[in-house]
């Protein structure tokens, strides 16, 4: 595990405002040498799976979005503390239990559910896992299966293909 002290920085980009901590260049260096894009990381007592994600004015970065942002109750001229490790299982997924209950319980939505790419259960599990209250996850994980029940988020797919 390397530490290193960072802050959330914040830029303009294709699709609105961003925001991303730095990684050191000899860390980066380190994880991806090794063939390691994604990472755990720790700040606080909070952790997370994040990839190192490229910014061409910044280097490798890990994206931190709103809700991550709110969740470490932090400011971006604070300096904090970071913890980084290589993720030795990229493809886990940190699924809340509002949402792992819902999928047990529904066969159909479920299959739906490991239909999808690992990717897309990444991004939407980002979203859910970002809310701080029980009741805002359980609410978000129900949206997701119903979205996934009315062939919502399949119809999107194809359509972006």
């Amino acid at each position: 595990m390397e530490t290193f002290t960072g802050r959330i920085s914040k830029g303009a980009g294709a699709f609105g405002i961003h925001y991303w901590i730095v990684v050191p260049e000899s860390i980066c260096y380190a994880l991806l040498q090794a063939g390691h894009s994604r990472v755990i990381v720790q700040i606080g007592d909070f952790s997370f799976r994040r990839a190192l994600v490229s910014v061409l004015s910044e280097g490798k970065t890990l994206q931190i979005g709103k809700d991550l942002r709110k969740s470490l109750a932090v400011n971006e001229d604070q300096d904090l503390l970071i913890r980084i490790e290589s993720d030795l299982n990229p493809n886990a997924l940190d699924i809340p239990e509002e949402l792992e209950y819902l999928l047990y319980e529904d066969e159909t939505i479920n299959a739906l559910w490991e239909g999808l790419t690992i990717g897309y259960r990444r991004s939407m599990l980002i979203w859910v896992n970002g809310a701080k209250r029980a009741e805002t996850r359980l609410n978000r994980a129900m949206e997701i299966c119903r979205r996934l029940q009315c062939g919502e988020i399949i119809q999107r797919l194809k359509k972006d293909k």
